[in-house]
């Protein structure tokens, strides 16, 4: 049967299949799913934050470059940036090896990680994109931005203690 049909001497085909290549069509159409999903979430959370336009939110600071600062929204995730432009009462420099603006007036500094509150002032879902500008203390003379104090972490009580005791024992 094996000869009758052509299909060599141990019955695999002659004809070699190159898995290396199949192997990497795969993992760019993995890539592509990936990435489609990603914008399509993007899109979904921008057009939920669109009627949210001039509400206040806590941001977290995700990343900086010399323009602004990228943050998303702690509730939602929400990704977006605060233009450098809309800092007031103080003029922020950036320093990319301590990746942090700080005033120049103030010494005041934000960094990666640093939570703070923000006004969303502009939404649009066709392009992805999420404008935060900084909210400015009540004070006359006051400090550009009002940074949030990270939440403190509550005490484990003595039985949730004695459960992650037993938890890591089995």
């Amino acid at each position: 049967l094996i000869s009758a049909l052509g299909l060599g001497d141990d019955g695999l085909p002659d004809r070699h299949i190159k898995l290396e290549k199949v192997g990497d069509h795969i993992s760019a159409t993995e890539r592509r799913a990936a990435l489609a999903e990603r914008d399509t979430l993007e899109r979904f959370v921008t057009a939920y934050m669109m009627p949210q336009i001039g509400n206040d939110f806590i941001v977290i600071i995700v990343g900086l470059n010399r323009f602004g600062l990228f943050v998303s929204e702690t509730e939602t995730g929400a990704e977006g940036f605060i233009p450098k432009a809309s800092f007031k009462g103080d003029t922020f420099q950036f320093e990319e090896h301590n990746h942090r603006f700080i005033g120049t007036r103030t010494k005041k500094s934000f960094q990666l990680g640093d939570t703070l509150q923000a006004t969303l002032i502009e939404a649009d879902a066709t392009i992805n994109r999420l404008i935060f500008h900084p909210l400015v203390s009540s004070e006359k003379k006051g400090k550009p931005l009002q940074k949030i104090p990270p939440k403190k972490r509550r005490e484990k009580t003595s039985k949730q203690r004695e459960f992650d005791v037993r938890k890591a024992n089995n």
